[in-house]
Formats: C-alpha cells, sequence, structure tokens
C-alpha cells in the first residue's frame, strides 16, 4: 500500500527508530522501502518471508507501543478488520509485535492514492466522468462494510483512497486509521474526536458514536475536493463552519478559484450536497443510495444504464486518474477504454462467410442491358452529327435541351449537398455570473432562466444588459442590474441582504406589566421590559409574548410582524370584586396574617378565582369565609359571628393565598407617564435595531 498522505502532518511525532532497507524485523518481514511516512506511524513496504509475498507493514507509534490499553483497543480493531473481505478494501492480515516494536500487516497495493492522482490532473481536479468508476466501486466498499460487517471507516479522505495499476479502487486504513488517532488521542489529549477536521461530520465532531451517517459525510467532503481541490471547510474556524455553514456549490466553488466550472451534473450538484448535509436524516441512508443519486449503475450492471450515465457527463473523454504507467500488452487494450466503456461488449466485425460469392444476374437481364448500351452508344453519335454538321435537312434533329434555369445552383440540384464555400456556424460568445449572498439560500432569478439558489454560477448568458432579481424570506428583496461581458465571469460581489421590518405596539391594563418576547425561529433569544411596548422597526417574523402581573396568571398572544406594516396588541387584566359583611359589623378581615380593613369591606380588582379570607372580632369566635371571584362581578361574603374565645390567628409568614386579593389595584409607578417608553428603547438596543437606538440590525438580531 502506498500510504503517501495516508497520515496527516504534525499529528503527533513519533520516536520509533530508524529502518534501512534490507533489515529483516519481526522475525519474519524483510524492509524494501518506505511508503509513507506522518504523525501516526510508518508504512514500509517488505517481503513477508514466511508467506512469500509483499506486504504493506504499518509500524506504530511509540506511545502507542507503550501502552498497553491502546494495543489491546488495536489488536480488537484489526480482529475486525480481517473479517473485511471485498475487492474494493484493502485486506488486513495481522497485528504483529515483539518487546519493542508493534505493526499491522496489510496487503500491498501497486498504485497510488487519489490525493496526488488529483494533483496530476489538469487544474488540479477531476471531472465528474473521470470519477464516475472509482465512485461506484467506493460506494459498493462502504455499502458491503456498513451492511455485512457492522464497521464504520470514521477517517475517509482522498489520502486512503488509492487505485492500483489496473484502475481498481481500494479504501484503505478501514477501522485502523480511527482507533489507531483515538489511541494517541487518549493517551496525549490531543483532540477528542476521531478522524480528519475537514473531512468529519458535525456528529463526528461532537464526539458521537460512530455511524455509517459520518462516512457518508466524509465521502460528501471527499468528492467535494475532488472535483474543486478544497474540501468544503478548509481554513479559520474549520469546526463552527462545518456545524452552522452551508458550503459553496461545486460549480461556485470552482469559479471561485479561478477553475473552468466545466460540466458539473445537476445530480452530483445535489448528491453532494445532500452528503454534507448537517443532519444525518437528511443525507443519503446509505452508501448505496449515494451511486443511485449520482447516476452510477452497481455492479454487474447491463450496458444501458453505464451508457446512459456516460452520456450525461461531459468533458469524460480522458482515462480516471490521468496516464497510467506502462501495461503488459495484454492489458493496452482494455487501459484504452474509460470505465464506462469497460461495460460495452466488444464489436467485433463477423467473419465472411465462407466461398460466398456475390449473385450472378440472369442472362435475359445481362442481355436488355447490351441492348440499351448499345442503343444509347447510336443515338449519342446521332445527336452529335445532327448539331455539329451544317443545315442540311438530312441531318437528324437534336433531342430536346435539357436546360438548368440560372438562379439553379449545384445544392439546388442535389440538395444533400452544400456549396462548397457555405460559411460554417460559429458559436455565439457566452459569459457567466457568481452571484453570492449573506445570507445564503436566496432565490436568485435572471431574466427568463429558472431560479435557483445562492451561491450561485448562471453559465452561458449572451453578452448585454441583465436585471437580477433577488429574494428570502424575512428579508427586502434586492433588484440588481449587470452587464455580461462575453468570455468572462461577472462577479458583483457578496450582496448584503438586510432584514425585513414592521412596527410593534404592546400596551396592557392596567400599564407597567411585566413582559417577554420570544422569535419562533430562535426561541433562545428573548427581551424583557415593561408594558407599554412601543418597537417602531423590528425584523419581520412570528414572534410570542408573554405579559406577567403578579397575583394572577400570565397571559400569552402570537404576533406575526409584517414588511411595513404596524401590529398592536392589547392585554387586559380584568378582575373582579368581593363584597365582605359581617354580623355584627367591624369585624377585622384578613388575608392570612395580612389585615385589610373592617367589614363592611369592598375589594376591588382582584384577580379571578378562589378566595379565602379571616374575620375576627373581640368575644366572637374566629370566622372563615370563602367564594370565588369573577370576572367584571362582585361577590358577597357575608358572615354570621358566634359569641366565644376568638382563636389566635397563626403567623403565616407571608400573605396567604397568591390568588387571594388586597383591596383595590393601583398601577404600578414603574411603567406609566412614558417610563416604558424609556425603558423600551434600552432593551432594543442592539437586539431588533430600533432606529434611534442603536444599529438597524445589532449583533443579535432574531
Amino acid at each position: 500500500m502506498n500510504s503517501a498522505g495516508n497520515f496527516e502532518e504534525n499529528e503527533f511525532i513519533d520516536t520509533v527508530r530508524s529502518f534501512s532497507g534490507g533489515q529483516r524485523v519481526l522475525n519474519r518481514y524483510r524492509l524494501e522501502r518506505v511508503l509513507g511516512q506522518g504523525g501516526m506511524g510508518v508504512v514500509w513496504l517488505a517481503r513477508d518471508e514466511e508467506l512469500d509475498r509483499n506486504v504493506a507493514l504499518k509500524f506504530l507509534p511509540t506511545i502507542v507501543v507503550n501502552d498497553r490499553a491502546s494495543l489491546n483497543d488495536l489488536k480488537r480493531e484489526t480482529k475486525r478488520s480481517l473479517e473485511l473481505t471485498h475487492p474494493n478494501i484493502v485486506r488486513t492480515y495481522d497485528f504483529v509485535q515483539d518487546k519493542t516494536l508493534a505493526g499491522i500487516s496489510m496487503e500491498y497495493v501497486d498504485g497510488d492514492t487519489l490525493r496526488n492522482r488529483r494533483i496530476d490532473q489538469p487544474n488540479h481536479v477531476f471531472e465528474p466522468g473521470q470519477l464516475g468508476e472509482w465512485m461506484r466501486q467506493l460506494c459498493a466498499g462502504l455499502d458491503y462494510a456498513h451492511r455485512e460487517a457492522s464497521i464504520v471507516h470514521r477517517d475517509l479522505k482522498p489520502a486512503n483512497l488509492m487505485v492500483n495499476l489496473k484502475g481498481q479502487l481500494r479504501i484503505a486504513d478501514f477501522g485502523i486509521s480511527r482507533s489507531l488517532v483515538d489511541s494517541v488521542s487518549q493517551i496525549s489529549a490531543q483532540r477528542g474526536a476521531s478522524g480528519t477536521l475537514v473531512y468529519m461530520s458535525p456528529q463526528q465532531l461532537c464526539g458521537d458514536t460512530a455511524s455509517p451517517s459520518d462516512d457518508i459525510y466524509a465521502l460528501g467532503a471527499t468528492l467535494y475536493e475532488l472535483i474543486t481541490s478544497r474540501p468544503p471547510f478548509y481554513s479559520g474556524d474549520i469546526s463552527g463552519q462545518v456545524h452552522g455553514r452551508a458550503p459553496s456549490s461545486l460549480t461556485e466553488r470552482r469559479v471561485s478559484f479561478g477553475i473552468p466550472p466545466g460540466s458539473i451534473p445537476r445530480t452530483w450538484e445535489d448528491t453532494v450536497a445532500a452528503c454534507l448535509a448537517k443532519e444525518p436524516e437528511k443525507r443519503p441512508q446509505s452508501a448505496g443510495e449515494v451511486a443511485a443519486r449520482l447516476g452510477l449503475p452497481p455492479s454487474g450492471m447491463g450496458t444501458s444504464s453505464t451508457s446512459n450515465f456516460a452520456s450525461s457527463v461531459e468533458n469524460a473523454e480522458t482515462l480516471p486518474g490521468g496516464p497510467m504507467p506502462p501495461m503488459p500488452a495484454q492489458e493496452q487494450a482494455t487501459a484504452a477504454l474509460s470505465p464506462f466503456d469497460l461495460y460495452q461488449p466488444p464489436t467485433v466485425p463477423l467473419p465472411a462467410t465462407p466461398h460466398a460469392r456475390p449473385p450472378k444476374p440472369r442472362k435475359s437481364a445481362r442481355a436488355i442491358g447490351i441492348v440499351f448500351a448499345v442503343l444509347a452508344l447510336l443515338l449519342g453519335t446521332a445527336w452529335y452529327v445532327g448539331t455539329s454538321g451544317t443545315d442540311s435537312k438530312d441531318n437528324l434533329a437534336p433531342f430536346p435541351e435539357q436546360t438548368v434555369p440560372k438562379t439553379a445552383t449545384a445544392s439546388d440540384r442535389n440538395p444533400s449537398r452544400l456549396e462548397p464555400h457555405a460559411p460554417m456556424p460559429v458559436a455565439e460568445p457566452h459569459g457567466s455570473m457568481v452571484v453570492k449572498t449573506e445570507p445564503t439560500n436566496a432565490s436568485i432569478k435572471i431574466g427568463d432562466a429558472p431560479s435557483v439558489q445562492s451561491p450561485a454560477a448562471l453559465q452561458d448568458l449572451k453578452p448585454g444588459k441583465y436585471r437580477l432579481e433577488i429574494s428570502l424570506d424575512g428579508y427586502d428583496p434586492v433588484v440588481l442590474d449587470t452587464v455580461i461581458q462575453a468570455n468572462q465571469i461577472t462577479d458583483p460581489g457578496i450582496v448584503k441582504l438586510q432584514r425585513s421590518a414592521g412596527a410593534l405596539h404592546v400596551v396592557s391594563k392596567p400599564a407597567g406589566l411585566a413582559y417577554e418576547m420570544r422569535s419562533k425561529a430562535n426561541p433562545l433569544q428573548s427581551v424583557h421590559g415593561v408594558t407599554p411596548l412601543d418597537a417602531p422597526e423590528i425584523p419581520v417574523g412570528d414572534y410570542e409574548i408573554t405579559v406577567s402581573r403578579e397575583g394572577w396568571l400570565s397571559q400569552k398572544q402570537s404576533v406575526a410582524v409584517i414588511r411595513q406594516q404596524s401590529q398592536n396588541t392589547l392585554f387586559e387584566f380584568i378582575g373582579g370584586g368581593v363584597a365582605i359583611t359581617s354580623v355584627p359589623t367591624g369585624a377585622k378581615v384578613l388575608l392570612g396574617d395580612k389585615p385589610l380593613g373592617v367589614t363592611p369591606l369592598h375589594l376591588t380588582d382582584l384577580p379571578p378565582g378562589e378566595v379565602t379570607y379571616t374575620i375576627a372580632f373581640a368575644g366572637y369566635t374566629t370566622a372563615t369565609v370563602k367564594g370565588t371571584v369573577e370576572t367584571g362581578g362582585d361577590t358577597a361574603l357575608p358572615v354570621k359571628l358566634v359569641k366565644g374565645t376568638a382563636k389566635p390567628i397563626a403567623k403565616s409568614g407571608g400573605n396567604g393565598n397568591s390568588q387571594s386579593g388586597s383591596g383595590a389595584r393601583k398601577p404600578s409607578s414603574d411603567g406609566d407617564s412614558g417610563g416604558g417608553h424609556n425603558h423600551t428603547g434600552e432593551i432594543l438596543r442592539g437586539i431588533f435595531g430600533v432606529p434611534g437606538y442603536g444599529p438597524r440590525f445589532g449583533p443579535r438580531p432574531f
């Protein structure tokens, strides 16, 4: 196995001793040359003298060799890898070790990685037509590992995909690389998730349990790199981008790198985007589904499906991976074909039938032909004599002249032929345009062409003026006038969309009540304040507003803020009253241990619900009276006291029932007389971006 590039540099520097060619190690292997080297170890081409075959011998880092727990994990993973027997997966032979060394013996592949082969391509990228057969084999190998062996690779990338001299793809390091990185991470506290960062799914980055969906994401990232020269996210905060950003389309990324966009099938664009979905359920659910979406025929399929795929992919004339090393003569005929041609049965001319001769013409037909030939000769001679002699009456009259109109041309006489100098049609020049928006996924409409989503590369546009219409729900539409130049790429830069805004006014009766407002699109963000809320311009969308009053049940309302419209919302807390009378009069009325007054007592603006009061009068037994407060009405609570010893009233330390009234309520002073407006401005500053209070849309918009 040529492992050049199979290990990520700067991972962890191995301190294993240096070897030399011809050295014998582990009692059976004769080293020949280094195949690859990196932070996770070194790989040698070695001769297994016991089995008389070449192997790729991967030596483990010293830090792993000295940790028994890590060695046990690797042995277990190697044992699982022994079960993988598929023509598109590199075979694992054995786990070998002695007192100082440990390594894994694997099948040697006489070829190179797709990572290196990509560099040899024009513009350092593959075209989809070159990758079709390899992707079919890759999906077949992954499908087998996931379904039959229940093994996830977790480090799929171009450096782990090898192509031998026969053009067959092999998946290397299945399961081994993941376990090795995990071991080094645990020992050295380097990194908590296995794999290579730029190919890892959001779930793998979070350290979730391995899933085939992780390999599907890595497959999409691998295809993305092979076609565009870079993974979807390769610089800056890669982890944050993997979790929160959608990658550019393949065509748009090519254009941004100055690479000719070529002709990438829509099915490939859509399939790669689906593989890179943030949520596992939105990705293809198997590698076989990926192959089907790409239009790749399964192994052993007939020629029709393969032909359909080949015809749907443009720019696929060259062999996959570019020029190959010299091959044996018997393989050159096969190598001259593209992967798709390999499905076509060879066309062999049928041998001529022995002793086959053309049929003999019948004698009668031959005789008739001779007669007509003689007559034609005689008539031609007579015509010549009649037209070239004198005016003698004895001369034969000529045949009627077969004239051709002067306007007639050779093409008129024979429509199947063109004029010798007829000009050939020339293709009209075209231009293209790249459109990027912030945020992405905006709808882009140009002329009569169908709408596309940003970022997008608009191709095959005739030179001239165009009107570009960009729209996205929740944002103001944008119209741009642009000019397309022939054979040029027009890039207007990133179009930054502005959030659409409307007005919202929230009042309450009584005023000065606490409110909380949340965006339904982002429930984790909220603002708080006291009524009234006066927001002349906030982003459009659906909001939920909750207004609270002490002792009352909170009220909620959903409000839709519409672009350039004003929404008015009212919260009313309508209470009721209680009329308490007693015989004799003048008894004290208490709520818990809090005195409210003496009978007769009329309490107003009480929250609806059950109420309980204590009635006490000297020389009379203490009484309890209960009732229900009705909205907008008065409830009569009469009580007749009985003479006797009054029981002491227990100290409750509070106000009693929170639903009980304590007299007429007055509006709170902290929300009246415009105080709420000033407070509202402070709350909305940097949240909704209300003009006059801060930026148009602050750093924390909904």
